[in-house]
């Protein structure tokens, strides 16, 4: 197939094809003594790619929902991102999450957009997604989705209590999160789920330093 009769579709799996399966942590936690990939390391790695194939990527909001926690405000962002090159546009969604206190979480829940997005679009591993190393192994039996380990809801419940020092906030957003991923009790999350959302919780403790 030439260069010219190559559709968007073509040049994203291309792409896909090229990235790395999985990424080393550029940046460190030295209050929660954790590593992690930053924001910065997935844009330039994914952006790289998508410049020398010529792809525009545009960010447009859906939906904006902010949550007033006391000082703070919980704000949750739905994107539809948008790949575009010669006229043929492909849209994706993704949605980002962030506390803040400081006018500044629409840009951060933005980040956490795109990160989410590039990772789980392009299939990169990052250090804070191995689920079997970090919090056990899950279940033999490969039909039945192993659902979050007590040690991962202690983690998340831990996080949150930093996060969000007020308890009827901190209900809250527990309520929220909860809505957010579809279940009734924060221990009926699967392993992946409980392990995206403790490496978000990580993230906004991060930023609040």
């Amino acid at each position: 197939m030439t260069e010219k009769n190559k559709s968007l579709a073509d040049e994203l799996t291309e792409i896909f094809q090229s990235l790395p399966s999985r990424l080393e942590p550029d940046a460190k936690n030295e209050f929660q003594h954790y590593s992690y990939n930053s924001i910065q390391q997935i844009k330039e790695v994914v952006g790289k790619e998508l410049k020398k194939h010529g792809i525009l990527f545009i960010p447009d909001i859906d939906n904006v929902d902010n949550l007033n926690m006391g000082d703070k405000v919980l704000t949750t962002v739905h994107f539809i991102f948008k790949f575009k090159k010669n006229g043929q546009v492909e849209p994706v969604s993704s949605y980002g999450q962030a506390v803040d206190n400081q006018g500044k979480g629409l840009s951060k829940a933005k980040s956490d957009a795109i990160k989410r997005l590039f990772t789980d679009t392009f299939l990169i591993a990052t250090s804070d997604e191995d689920d079997e190393k970090s919090y056990g192994k899950p279940a033999s039996d490969k039909s039945v989705t192993p659902k979050a380990t007590e040690k991962q809801i202690k983690l998340i419940n831990v996080l949150i209590g930093k996060l969000i020092p007020n308890r009827q906030d901190a209900e809250q957003y527990v309520k929220d999160l909860k809505n957010t991923y579809g279940v009734a009790h924060l221990h009926d999350l699967t392993i992946a789920q409980a392990s995206k959302m403790i490496e978000q919780l990580q993230s906004m403790l991060q930023e609040e330093k």
